[in-house]
């Protein structure tokens, strides 16, 4: 009879290993994965904005300027800002004559870091995900 309750102690033991080993395996996986998603979605947040911006620049504004620390573009009267607060870039289009205020607008994506310099009509955007990761975006005024 002793034996059999050993035996039975034994298999008990074995099978909350089991269980246990089992939950450390599916908790470390989760924050993995976790990990994995949060750096591929930084990566791709950065992308995005840099390509979001190449674009506009491309499209042909009469004017390029900074204003407050937004990118400012435009075109046939009207004015489309680029700007980041709080660790989100946003843009804002309106008439030339509104005045531009820096609240929350048109959320483009999440990104920490943006920075726009000019120096003789030569824009240098400089974009900065999170994880320090950064793209610089250089565009020459048109004369």
């Amino acid at each position: 009879m002793k034996k059999r309750s050993w035996q039975d102690f034994f298999i008990f033991t074995l099978y909350g290993l089991f269980v246990l080993f089992s939950l450390i395996l599916v908790l470390l996986g989760t924050r993995v994965y976790g990990t994995i998603t949060s750096q591929d979605e930084a990566s791709n947040n950065l992308r995005t904005a840099y390509l979001y911006i190449q674009n506009k620049l491309r499209n042909g504004y009469e004017d390029i300027q900074i204003d407050n620390g937004a990118l400012c573009l435009q075109y046939d009267g009207y004015s489309t800002y680029i700007y980041e607060i709080d660790g989100t870039l946003y843009e804002w289009s309106a008439l030339s004559e509104l005045p531009f205020e820096k609240k929350p607008q048109e959320k483009i994506v999440s990104l920490p870091g943006f920075i726009v310099e000019e120096e003789n009509g030569r824009f240098e955007i400089i974009l900065r995900n999170r994880e320090g990761k950064e793209q610089r975006l250089v565009h020459q005024r048109k004369e």
